[in-house]
């Protein structure tokens, strides 16, 4: 899944990403340039000069002739390292944030069509508890796994190039040290694990042996810290788990091994121009060392990406097991039980099936304004199955009525943490997804336009949504303030549409505000419509 989109994604913006990567690759460049010029700086401070006593004789490095056009030189190029580096993290900033943005776009595509069955047993929730964490994974993925990664293998070849140009003895040798070294963190990453078993046996001897050897390591107290929390880890992901561990195992072993094979390529580098002083010039030693000392970052850069891959990956299961939820039932499931509830007036209790309803309140957005407030006034009223909702607790309250208003969407708790964490985001296709589970005498018609952003450009939009989001909510109780208010009287009748595709199993309560002559009405109002009932709250 993300193969395919991520070559969707290149092709739907190509300059940018190019732009991104040519940037950091000429940050990389620039940097290695800045480390040859040193040697151009022995040439000229001493005089050190032999058939391969230069790298960089070649234009405009040639221009460099004195000291002072030398610093010159010097100073623009590093002016400009600077200058790309910030730049490519920039643009590399922005480019995750689109690459996000999108991908969220299309996960609320995917939320809008499962069914409400997951949503109440919990089963959907699962996926989406750690959709932030898992959005956070992907964009390390894509930029620090893939993008920047191809960036720093591209370095590492020019460099071998270099070494392999300036000596070849030497360039095999480094070769072979690093594809050696390559190795032999991989055996430690997998046999580090031995040492968190041998850990949980406080008593042992060996592991007394093992941490006292290897404390200096930094590896130990590491994994101690992370192992703390696998239980808790394990309860929310279990591959995310086992990730945190690796990637503590892998930085404490690379923390440790790659100044070792930094310290064992420039002594490789000191015996070879030991040995072949014709061969290797003085400029092109400390060109040669102050190369190894860049490099070796990035070749820890290089291993340590994927651990980036491996969490990116495990989040992208993630997002696809929500995406194959909207397609195992394909659609919403009203084949849902059936609710009793009741709504006092004054002294008396009425019966409510599920429908839609009316209430009056002189001051409606009172409530709306605070969600605390409105489950004091829905709790005292509203009975559920034979028993008043007054007696359950805030966390089963809020799993039972789902407050919508147009200036929060919705504020209830199921839409705010599995459904929709971006109340303000709209999908381009979301209507059309809507109206493929809706009867074709009820399918809808709307130009859903939004800004460059994303954000609903009009109130009536975003009640749309509120309301397109409280079909697929897990409440079966839906509250919505002056839902007509900013909704013009063309667009009146299909929200009464969309309501009337929950009034199955969901009792929709429309609070409205007082007005005079409304208790005088209220029985010719309740004759002459048999599915609303006006109730008046005391």
């Amino acid at each position: 899944m993300w193969k395919a989109y991520y070559i969707d994604f290149w092709r739907a913006h190509k300059v940018l990403l190019c732009i991104v990567w040519l940037s950091m690759l000429a940050s990389n460049l620039l940097t290695i340039v800045l480390t040859l010029l040193i040697g151009k700086f022995f040439q000229l401070q001493f005089g050190l000069q032999t058939a391969k006593g230069n790298l960089l004789d070649f234009y405009p490095f040639s221009l460099a002739t004195d000291l002072s056009s030398f610093y010159l030189m010097y100073g623009i190029i590093l002016v400009l390292k600077i200058g790309f580096f910030f730049y490519a993290r920039y643009m590399g900033d922005k480019v995750g944030v689109i690459l996000i943005k999108n991908l969220k776009r299309e996960v609320f595509n995917w939320q809008l069509l499962i069914p409400i069955s997951y949503y109440r047993n919990t089963g959907a929730g699962r996926f989406m508890l750690r959709f932030s964490g898992d959005m956070s994974n992907i964009k390390k993925h894509f930029i620090n796994g893939i993008l920047y990664w191809s960036t720093d293998i591209v370095i590492i070849v020019l460099f071998f190039v270099i070494i392999f140009q300036s000596n070849l003895v030497l360039g095999c040798w480094m070769l072979g040290l690093l594809v050696t070294s390559t190795f032999i963190l991989q055996f430690l990453d997998n046999q580090l694990y031995l040492l968190t078993e041998i850990q949980s046996s406080k008593s042992s001897r060996l592991f007394s042996l093992i941490s006292t050897t290897l404390n200096h390591l930094e590896t130990i107290h590491v994994i101690n810290r992370n192992k703390i929390q696998v239980k808790t880890f394990n309860k929310l992901n279990e591959g995310h788990a086992r990730a945190s561990i690796q990637q503590s195992r892998q930085e404490a072993i690379y923390r440790t091994a790659i100044p070792f094979i930094t310290y064992l390529l420039i002594l490789c580098t000191l015996l070879v121009a030991g040995f072949q002083q014709d061969a290797i010039a003085t400029s092109v030693l400390v060109s040669t060392i102050l190369l190894i000392l860049y490099i070796t970052p990035v070749i820890r850069r290089v291993l340590s990406s994927g651990i980036s891959r491996e969490k990116g990956i495990l989040s992208w299961k993630n997002i696809e097991k929500l995406k194959n939820l909207t397609q195992e039932e394909g659609g919403r499931d009203i084949k849902s039980n059936k609710i009793n509830l009741r709504i006092r007036s004054g002294k008396d209790w009425q019966e409510l099936t599920p429908g839609i309803h009316t209430l009056y309140h002189p001051f409606p957005h009172h409530y709306m304004d605070n969600w605390l407030l409105l489950r004091t006034l829905s709790k005292d009223k509203i009975v559920l199955n034979g028993s008043s909702i007054a007696n359950l607790k805030a966390s089963q309250w809020r799993k039972m009525v789902c407050p919508v208003d147009d200036r929060y969407g919705l504020v209830g708790k199921n839409l705010h943490e599995l459904v929709c964490p971006h109340l303000r985001v709209i999908p381009e296709n979301g209507l059309q997804k809507f109206n493929a589970i809706l009867p074709p005498a009820k399918q809808l018609s709307l130009d859903m336009t939004t800004g460059e952003n994303g954000k609903l450009l009009s109130p009536m939009q975003k009640k749309i949504v509120a309301i397109m989001r409280a079909c697929y909510s897990s409440c079966p109780i839906l509250i919505f303030r002056n839902l007509m208010e900013h909704i013009p009287p063309k667009k009146q009748d299909m929200v009464k549409e969309l309501l009337q595709e929950l009034d199955q199993d969901h009792v929709i309560i429309l609070l409205e505000p007082l007005v005079k002559g409304l208790s005088a009405s209220r029985d010719e109002d309740e004759t002459e419509d048999d599915n609303t009932i006006v109730s008046i709250i005391k």
